[in-house]
């Protein structure tokens, strides 16, 4: 089966990021800094922590306790939202892309646990492709595996999920049935090596050397927790072991690596690294409503924060 991840034959003109660049600018600003995260953590109950959230840029999101409650769910479709956003205003898909595979990927691992161990999976998270791609997947319906119909009518064949790599990985994993019975946490492992080996042509496809770099950064350290994932054995939950310590100082090295993603005017460089930042901002949101909802103290929270985009 031949790839779809050839390198454009050229780059995409930096100026039509322009409009997209500027609105970039502004959601920029809106991105918390480490003085807003050190307040949150000072507060306690959900009616405290409410009228932190009622401050822009969240005061939309956040309008009454309950919301404080649902902050997952809520959190969880704001970095959609806005996702969704850039994806419109884009010249191109590709940075779209090159951020929603790994969630995509998320759905495929835990579609895949419910469907051969009867796991109870989380709701998926939003994508343009259903339950029934990725049992077209599973399968090996090539003729199945294309996108819901466009705007324009027309079907769009798939892009990570119809490479080589993700074929492979997926034979690999029919073919350790018995084995990933034992330990479903195998089925993570498996795919995420094939999303690493994937990830530098999904890169390629910006035409960006900065973004390329990047990713190959990413692959390269992330790789080397997944190896160590790998060394330990996975819990009959189908659950990959936590290494914190070592995750967090690989985060916050590639936020060092993404920092001069601002000093592009316009491009994909600035539009993938704001994207990013936002990654990084929900899940540091998440860690500081969740553990002060659960009255862990905050010099602990403030430990695991990441590094910010600003």
């Amino acid at each position: 089966m031949k790839t779809l991840f050839a390198l454009p034959k050229r780059e995409i003109d930096p100026h039509t990021w322009c409009f997209l660049s500027g609105r970039i600018c502004a959601l920029e600003n809106n991105l918390l800094r480490r003085d807003s995260f050190e307040r949150l953590l000072l507060l306690e109950g959900t009616k405290e922590i409410l009228t932190s959230l009622k401050e822009p840029p969240l005061r939309d999101d956040f309008l009454t306790p309950e919301d404080v409650l649902n902050f997952e769910e809520i959190l969880q479709r704001r970095f959609f939202r806005l996702l969704q956003e850039v994806k419109e205003l884009s010249p191109t898909l590709v940075v779209w892309e090159l951020l929603q595979t790994r969630y995509d990927l998320i759905n495929l691992k835990n579609f895949l646990k419910e469907r051969l161990f009867g796991l109870s999976r989380p709701t998926p998270f939003p994508s343009p492709y259903t339950d029934e791609t990725w049992e077209a997947l599973w399968e090996g319906v090539e003729a199945r595996l294309t996108l819901p119909l466009q705007d324009d009518g027309q079907a769009r064949p798939l892009q990570v999920w119809q490479t080589e790599t993700y074929q492979m990985a997926l034979k690999d994993l029919r073919g350790r049935l018995e084995k990933i019975s034992e330990n479903p946490g195998l089925v993570d492992l498996i795919l995420d090596g094939a999303y690493l080996s994937c990830l530098p042509q999904l890169a390629e496809r910006t035409a960006s050397p900065f973004i390329i770099n990047y990713c190959l950064e990413y692959q390269k350290l992330m790789g080397i927790l997944f190896s160590r994932r790998a060394s330990t054995k996975v819990s009959r939950g189908g659950v990959t072991p936590s290494l914190p310590g070592y995750e967090k100082m690989v985060e916050d090295t590639l936020m060092e690596r993404l920092e001069a993603a601002r000093l592009f005017v316009f491009g994909p460089e600035r539009v993938f690294g704001y994207l990013k930042g936002l990654e990084t901002e929900t899940l540091n949101l998440r860690l500081a409503i969740g553990g002060r909802l659960q009255g862990i103290p905050p010099e602990d929270i403030n430990r695991r924060l990441r590094k910010g985009y600003v």
